[in-house]
């Protein structure tokens, strides 16, 4: 299609057609613009929510991510929650900065009977630890800059410094077994359930993008998965990554860009529409009669003050067309012929007089009715 042709079409839209296709376009326009800019420049920096493996941000965990990944471990970052997902059988399953509901303890504990590894990290886990071994784990704010191995369990397999950043211990954890602190205080510990096992982290800060590369770190967590080359499932859902269908799979920007473009259309419909006037009257206003009309046009010029200035030009043409019907004739004779009224007369043949305007304007209209019958 040539400009030309697009210039005619859009001539030929309507006002509010073309205000909701001009609103559209500069939505779409300033909406790729913006994505542009964001290829461009790499996007906004580091970010994600805290502990998750999404996250390049310094409390993000996308490095140790990477880092399973690299040593061999299958990495699948979970959107659905645990209790309607298909887990790995001799798997590991990350859980970190994010608590469980039930449905989801419930789960993974039928999934660690079975023989798989679950690793939860931080506070928020405390209470779907406690539903899951069924004892009380307690957190505690005492900060732990450094942590060794207590006991030589798989766990902590070939570590021997783990740097943190003092987030908290765990000041209670019944039936478990402390793997990991300086002695006084456990950072990390372990419990058997069934086949399985699990390795409570009460600070994640050490498997964090931040302190990955310090110390035994990153040793610590390959050591955290199981041997091998399991797979290993961070649970993400609890970051807010939930699989989402229809509109909600959507980016925001193009959720705004729809709302405008909807809010657009109607307030185009409404412009189309036809508007509900008042209602229609039985029959239509007819005009006034002529001698009311006459009535008020002297009225009017009464008001003046010099109705006979004001009257002149009228007085003048009424005479003209009443010597023109006389044809030479006595004029006087004549306005009583053609059944003129005597104020009519006398305000017509009277200049300067205090005439009476309805009077002049009678005998105008008499004499001007006169002359079409005569036409006709």
């Amino acid at each position: 299609m040539n400009g030309a042709r697009l210039k005619e079409r859009w001539r030929g839209l309507s006002l509010p057609a073309r205000i909701v296709v001009s609103l559209v376009g500069f939505v779409v326009a300033v909406d790729l613009l913006l994505e542009v800019l964001f290829q461009a420049t790499g996007g906004s920096g580091p970010g994600g929510p805290t502990s998750s493996s999404f996250a390049t941000a310094p409390d993000g965990m996308a490095a140790y991510a990477e880092l399973l990944s690299r040593a061999g471990h299958a990495v699948t970052r979970l959107r659905q929650r645990l209790d309607t997902a298909d887990l790995p059988a001799d798997g590991t399953v990350i859980v970190a900065g994010t608590p469980l509901t039930n449905a989801e303890t419930d789960t993974v504990r039928r999934f660690v009977d079975g023989g798989g590894h679950l690793l939860a990290a931080g506070p928020e886990t405390s209470a779907s630890l406690r539903r899951l071994l069924g004892t009380d784990v307690t957190w505690g704010p005492r900060p732990l800059d450094v942590a060794h191995p207590l006991v030589p369990v798989p766990e902590v397999g070939g570590v021997s410094t783990v740097r943190t950043a003092g987030g908290g211990v765990w000041s209670g954890a019944a039936g478990t077994l402390p793997v990991l602190g300086d002695g006084d205080h456990a950072l990390a510990g372990v419990a058997t359930i069934g086949a399985g096992r699990v390795l409570l982290l009460a600070d994640p800060s050490p498997l964090q993008n931040r302190l990955l590369d310090r110390a035994d770190n990153a040793a610590f967590g390959l050591a955290a998965v199981g041997p091998g080359n399991a797979a290993v499932v961070f649970a993400e859902a609890g970051h807010g990554f939930h699989r989402t269908q229809g509109l909600g799979a959507l980016p925001r920007n193009w959720k705004v860009a729809l709302l405008v473009g909807a809010l657009a259309t109607v307030v185009w419909m409404w412009a189309a529409g036809r508007r509900l006037g008042p209602a229609q009257e039985d029959a239509r206003p007819l005009a006034p009669p002529r001698r009311a009309y006459v009535d008020a046009v002297a009225a009017t010029l009464a008001k003046t003050g010099q109705p006979a200035a004001a009257l002149e030009p009228l007085r003048a043409a009424t005479l003209g067309l009443l010597t023109r019907r006389a044809g030479g004739r006595d004029v006087r004779a004549a306005a009583a012929e053609l059944g003129l009224a005597s104020d009519e007369i006398a305000a017509v043949l009277n200049p300067g007089a205090d005439e009476d305007g309805a009077a002049l304007a009678r005998a105008m209209a008499r004499l001007q009715g006169e002359t079409l019958v005569e036409r006709w």
